[in-house]
C-alpha cells in the first residue's frame, strides 16, 4: 500500500511507516504510528477506544492506559507543529476524532505543493534502521565539550542520566550525542518517550514499542522484553519529567 495522507504541515508515509512534519521525519513509536493512520484514515469519523485496540494491539490484551499514553504522544507531535488540538479531539468516553481536512495521494499523484518527502525511512525496526532519533534542522553550537564529555562517560557507565530544568537544552544535547555514537553500536541508538506517562507499569511496553519489540499477552512483557535485547548491541536513551525536581534524559 503505497499511498500518503496530507494535512497541514504532515505527511504521512503509509507503506514507510514515517512521519514528516515540514518534509523532516517526526519521532514516532510504532503504536502512536498505528494510532495516527487510524485515525486519519477516518477522518471525521468517530474512532472508539475499543476500535482502536482492535486495530493497533489486534489479538492482545492490553490496558486502556496504553492507548492515552501513544495519544499523548500524537498530540505532542501535532502540537510540535501548530496547534494540535486542530487536529484530535477527544469525545469523553467514547474515543477520537481526527478534525483537520486531509488529502491522500495514491501512487503516482503529484506531491501536495510545499510537503517534500526528503528522508529515509527512520522507523524503529532493528535490524532494518539503525536509529530513530529526530532529524535537527539547525546544528548544535558551542556544546562539543559537553558532548565529548557525554561519550566519554558513556564507555565507561551503562546509564548517564542528564538533568536540569526545562529549556537548557538537554534534549538537543542528548539527540547530538546519540547521533554522534552510531558506529559505536551495531543495533542503533533508539529514542523512547517516557514524559507522558503516569503510570510506571508502562515504561516496559512503551522502550520495547521504541525498539520495535512485540511484547505479547501470555509472556512477561519484561522478560520478553530482556530477551530480545540479550544479544543486541545498541543504545537506548528516555526522556521524563519526573514530579518534582528537574526533569532528566537518560
Amino acid at each position: 500500500m503505497s499511498e500518503a495522507f496530507v494535512f497541514g504541515p504532515f505527511r504521512l508515509l503509509v507503506a514507510r511507516r514515517e512521519l514528516l512534519a515540514h518534509g523532516v521525519p517526526v519521532t514516532m513509536g510504532q503504536r502512536a504510528f498505528e494510532i495516527l493512520l487510524t485515525l486519519v484514515s477516518r477522518h471525521g469519523q468517530l474512532v472508539t477506544k475499543d476500535e482502536l485496540m482492535a486495530e493497533v494491539w489486534p489479538g492482545v490484551v492490553v490496558e486502556e492506559n496504553n492507548i492515552q499514553v501513544h495519544i499523548s504522544a500524537v498530540r505532542k507531535v501535532l502540537a510540535a507543529a501548530g496547534d494540535g488540538d486542530r487536529y484530535l479531539l477527544t469525545v469523553a468516553g467514547r474515543g477520537y476524532r481526527f478534525l483537520a481536512p486531509v488529502t491522500r495521494e495514491s501512487p503516482g499523484e503529484p506531491k501536495t505543493a510545499g510537503v517534500d518527502d526528503q528522508s529515509a525511512p527512520a522507523g524503529a525496526d532493528i535490524g532494518a534502521a539503525t536509529n530513530n532519533l529526530p532529524q535537527q534542522l539547525t546544528s548544535l553550537i558551542g556544546r562539543e565539550a559537553d558532548l565529548a564529555e557525554i561519550k566519554a562517560r558513556l564507555r565507561d557507565h551503562r546509564l548517564v542520566t542528564l538533568t536540569g530544568s526545562g529549556g537548557v537544552g538537554k534534549t538537543r544535547l542528548s539527540i547530538e550525542a546519540g547521533r554522534s555514537l552510531l558506529d559505536r553500536y551495531l543495533d542503533g541508538v533508539w529514542l523512547a518517550e517516557l514524559a507522558p506517562l503516569n503510570d510506571a507499569q508502562l515504561v516496559t511496553s512503551i522502550v520495547a514499542d521504541a525498539l520495535g519489540v512485540s511484547l505479547s499477552a501470555t509472556a512477561g512483557g519484561l522478560d520478553t522484553l530482556t530477551s530480545a535485547l540479550r544479544t543486541k548491541q545498541l543504545a537506548a536513551w528516555t526522556r521524563s519529567h519526573p514530579p518534582s525536581g528537574p526533569n532528566s534524559f537518560s
